[in-house]
């Protein structure tokens, strides 16, 4: 028996391991209090998720104890794993840590957060079958959607499986003021309504020339659909002037 610097009593063992010795030691009235003592004298204490609620039979010397977890569940548990925190729930804690682990919004596996990647594939991934379609045209997502938490608060759920991301003016963007749940019809009739207009050799919609030149996109549609103006002539020509006066 030796005294360690904490002054407890401390017990060694050897058991020989091909040719050499092994050695170990434990402590003595730390076993003692946790093998020996009445484990009775811990019910009713709640030690992390633990409560002891009883006393078990003792299994090889070892004392056990019947406690209850947080969540319900009830078994049998080593007083020294109990006491040392080596045990400190019946498991539920671990499983719940690991289930939300990188969770962040619940709904990876939803329709939503699917249409939602889609969309970002299309505009910065160049591997994308539909990059040609759009990302390599210009078309981009606004910072606000490169999360998906924000682009579900603003979009919400889908109302229909018949339903999908439309952009309302289809040379636009991706972003709150230009998208919304719609169906295959409705996309179609937005496409013909589409107001395209071509300005030394770009090709994109009425209202995006509009925001690009500085005008009121009635206006600049209204000069479209006179007749009166070339898509060049509406572009250059401004506003309250004619065509033929410059």
């Amino acid at each position: 028996m030796a005294s360690p610097r904490c002054g407890l009593n401390m017990g060694f063992w050897y058991k020989p391991l091909l040719n050499s010795v092994v050695f170990a030691g434990f402590c003595m009235d730390f076993w003692y209090n946790t093998s020996m003592e009445n484990p009775a004298s811990y019910i009713g204490q709640t030690i992390n998720s633990w409560t002891v609620t009883g006393v078990a039979e003792k299994r090889a010397y070892r004392a056990f104890v019947t406690c209850k977890c947080v969540c319900g569940n009830v078994g049998e548990v080593r007083l020294y794993a109990l006491i040392t925190g080596r045990s400190k729930s019946c498991g539920c804690v671990q499983r719940e840590t690991f289930k939300t682990m990188g969770v962040t919004h619940g709904k990876t596996h939803s329709k939503e957060y699917r249409t939602w990647a889609d969309m970002r594939g299309r505009v910065t991934r160049k591997t994308s079958a539909r990059w040609e379609q759009y990302g390599a045209r210009g078309i981009t997502c606004c910072e606000r959607w490169e999360k998906f938490e924000n682009f579900y608060a603003d979009m919400g759920d889908k109302p229909s499986p018949e339903h999908s991301l439309d952009r309302i003016d289809p040379n636009g963007n991706y972003e709150p003021s230009n998208c919304r749940w719609a169906t295959d019809e409705t996309q179609r009739n937005n496409l013909r309504r589409t107001r395209l207009v071509t300005y030394k050799g770009r090709t994109q919609s009425a209202k995006l020339w509009a925001d690009e030149i500085g005008v009121n996109y009635q206006t600049f549609l209204t000069r479209l659909q006179s007749g009166k103006f070339t898509d060049a002539q509406a572009i250059e020509t401004p506003i309250g002037k004619s065509p033929h006066k410059r």
